[in-house]
């Protein structure tokens, strides 16, 4: 039997939550907000750098530094959990193996620990588990659709080991999310970036005049939403185990996309980047070159529906529209994160 409780609430009175990748972007801000509701003690932030333990050792929380390719360091960071949040990936490029050695064989010994312990266990994930998009509308039932791309497919293996682990044995509880492109005014890739882009310049949009004038889709989602929904994942009592799209996505183009940050950055306008140049100039640079642009291509074409009904449905989630999202990242244009000698 789970040693959550029940709180006057309806939810689960909570001991020791576990976040990995606190260190990073999400689960940083993760660790800061249940640390404000429920005290700094009550969270172990688990992290890889000595310099991010030491300073979440200051701030009052407890901490587990080490690295997530050691299945015995897996287990003694989840050791008295009741709540696992397993934030941390492996991002970016680099060998295939050490994406699946972090984002699917990790998973699958955190997971392991979790069950032990009996703590929930919530999976941050990606969209980009779903892997080609394929035009589709990509309800959580619908399949995987290989792509070759090392981080999708490792997301979707490290999805498959919670499953495997949970479903089929019909034990425990656990809660896989599928955010999209976080954004907010703590976002250093997808907010900061594309901000520092439109300082410089003109964000090039791709575009195929036929099929994506305005380039392909994007699938936004505001951070503290995505807060607010592992949150509930963390300590909803009714709510079922399972996967769960995280996008608003209200049909937006990556053009409505680069111009709100050349408004939120006061500067130009975007500009639309032929998609036949731009696979004449990936044929002719090094392989790496290639894969870059073959993946610039990939993400930027896309087309596809990402419903969030489900949870909206069974977490109630009601994300905010992206202009609403864009005036909150206005708001904070002068904070030393959007200030030029940031940039």
């Amino acid at each position: 039997m789970s040693r959550r409780r029940a709180s006057e609430s309806g939810g689960t009175a909570m001991g020791l939550t576990v976040i990995t990748g606190a260190g990073g972007y999400l689960g940083g801000l993760l660790a800061h907000a249940v640390a404000q509701r429920d005290g700094a003690r009550t969270v172990r932030c688990v992290v890889r750098r000595r310099e991010d333990a030491d300073r979440f050792a200051r701030a009052g929380f407890d901490v587990a530094c080490g690295d997530l390719v050691d299945r015995a360091f897996c287990a003694r960071a989840v050791a008295g959990a009741q709540v696992v949040i397993h934030a941390a990936a492996r991002l970016g490029s680099g060998p295939r193996a050490e994406f699946f050695q972090v984002n699917a064989e990790a998973t699958r010994w955190l997971g392991q620990a979790a069950l032990i312990e009996e703590a929930r266990f919530v999976y941050v994930s990606s969209i980009e588990a779903y892997g080609d998009f394929a035009g589709r509308t990509l309800t959580e039932d619908q399949p995987h659709l290989g792509t070759g791309h090392a981080y999708s497919e490792s997301k979707y293996a490290g999805e498959q080991a919670i499953t495997r682990l949970y479903g089929d044995r019909g034990r425990g509880d656990y809660i896989i999310v599928r955010p999209g492109m976080i954004y907010g005014p703590n976002s250093p890739y997808w907010t900061h970036r594309y901000l520092r882009l439109a300082s410089l310049g003109s964000i090039g949009v791709l575009a195929d005049r036929r099929r994506f004038p305005d380039g392909g889709r994007v699938f936004p989602v505001f951070e503290s939403d995505v807060l607010d929904a592992l949150a509930t994942a963390a300590t909803g009592s009714a709510v079922a185990s399972g996967v769960y799209n995280l996008v608003h996505d209200e049909g937006l183009t990556w053009w409505d996309w680069a111009w709100a940050h050349h408004l939120l950055a006061g500067t130009g306008r975007p500009h639309r980047v032929p998609v036949r140049r731009t696979r004449l100039r990936s044929a002719l640079r090094p392989r790496d070159g290639r894969a870059v642009l073959r993946r610039r291509l990939e993400v930027e074409l896309r087309h596809a529906v990402i419903p969030h009904e489900k949870a909206r449905a069974e977490l109630g989630w009601y994300p905010r529209r992206f202009r609403a999202g864009m005036v909150l990242c206005a708001a904070h244009a002068e904070d030393s994160l959007f200030s030029r000698e940031s940039r």
